[in-house]
């Protein structure tokens, strides 16, 4: 899927690579979910090996037990391989599942679709999100498009609507429906008042997508402030962010921190005073913290001579110790005292996301 929508916008993408990925999603489709199969047969859809056999025998034994993101999934690859007709009616489940609320709609993500590694990141967001691309698509100027979009602008918050997944659908989607109107290709008037005084006010040129326009504190007054945004006979999508920046005051030291670095032995763990070309060195590195901590980053640079054991390449061989304990107990994070460690450029970066008060 996203190797199809980087070569449809145009970016260079190998034929040979994007064969290749259709090629496995075409062997593991029969043992997938119901769920991820339609997003499957989509993703096959738009790298241009649509399969309207799997897609139809899909919607008409299992299209009743989908959920919103798979459905949305499922009539686009269905419309992609020709079959119009069991599209069209998936599309009416879809419209069917809306939840309406006066101008707005928008569509439930299954909250628990999986665990772990099984897990398709559902979510109301992105639901609605592939909701309304399907619509555009193969419905454009249904009544559900403006309501979908007009959920999922408020929704957004900063630069996002919560995940990064979430944020890319939300995208696509949204970009779907630009296109589909026609907004990005005109001249989009706009005025913005404050409280009853014009704060801003112009087009959007043509390609122009977005306009900040920050609101001054000092034009707001205590209590209830209104901004009314209003252009010509088209619909304006909006965020509005209620954010602002304060100084922060002075922030005191909470008290001494002690790191301490020690060359030991591996089998012996007695300190080393020379070591040979070959010698396998222990570092042990000591944090001492006044308080507890969150979110600590320690650096160590490797002396000369000493090269890293890379342990993402299991060179430390924490497998084969797991399997001679007795208890085959799984190694944690919490084994190793650090959350993710770098090695990189001479240096050793240990990364720890929960430090309590005392030793490390």
């Amino acid at each position: 899927f996203g190797l199809a929508t980087l070569a449809e916008a145009g970016y260079d993408v190998s034929p040979a690579v994007l064969d290749r990925g259709a090629s496995y999603l075409e062997e593991i489709l029969e043992q997938t979910g119901i769920h991820e199969r339609a997003f499957v047969l989509y993703s096959l859809a738009a790298a241009g090996r649509p399969n309207g056999e799997a897609a139809l025998i899909l919607w008409e034994k299992q299209g009743d037990k989908l959920d919103a993101w798979s459905l949305a999934a499922l009539a686009l690859a269905l419309d992609a391989a020709g079959e119009s007709e069991a599209a069209a009616a998936a599309l009416d489940e879809l419209a069917a599942r809306a939840v309406v609320d006066g101008e707005r709609a928008h569509w439930t993500g299954v909250l628990r679709d999986g665990t772990y590694n099984r897990k398709l990141m559902a979510s109301d967001v992105r639901a609605t999100a592939f909701a309304l691309s399907a619509f555009v698509r193969l419905r454009p100027g249904d009544p559900l498009e403006p309501q979908a979009v007009r959920w999922l602008m408020e929704r957004r918050r900063g630069n996002g609507w919560g995940t990064t997944n979430e944020t890319a659908f939300a995208i696509l989607a949204l970009t779907d429906h630009l296109a589909g109107t026609g907004l990005a290709t005109e001249p989009l008037p706009s005025r913005v008042a404050l409280n009853g005084v014009a704060l801003a006010e112009g087009a959007l040129a043509p390609g122009e997508l977005r306009r900040v326009i920050p609101l001054p504190l000092e034009r707001l007054r205590p209590g209830a402030n209104e901004v009314v945004l209003s252009g010509g006979d088209r619909p304006l999508a909006y965020a509005l962010n209620a954010r602002f920046a304060v100084a922060q005051s002075e922030v005191a030291a909470d008290g001494p921190v002690t790191i301490t670095r020690a060359y030991l032995n591996p089998s012996g763990q007695q300190p080393m005073t020379e070591m040979m070309r070959g010698d396998l060195v222990k570092v042990q590195l000591t944090v001492q913290f006044p308080g507890d901590a969150a979110y600590v980053m320690v650096e160590d640079q490797l002396p000369g001579g000493l090269e890293a054991l890379n342990e993402r390449l299991n060179a430390t061989g924490h497998d084969s110790a797991y399997y001679a304990t007795s208890s085959r107990r799984a190694y944690t994070w919490r084994d190793y005292g650090y959350n993710y460690k770098e090695i990189r450029d001479g240096r050793v970066t240990f990364f720890i996301t929960d430090l309590r008060a005392g030793r490390a």
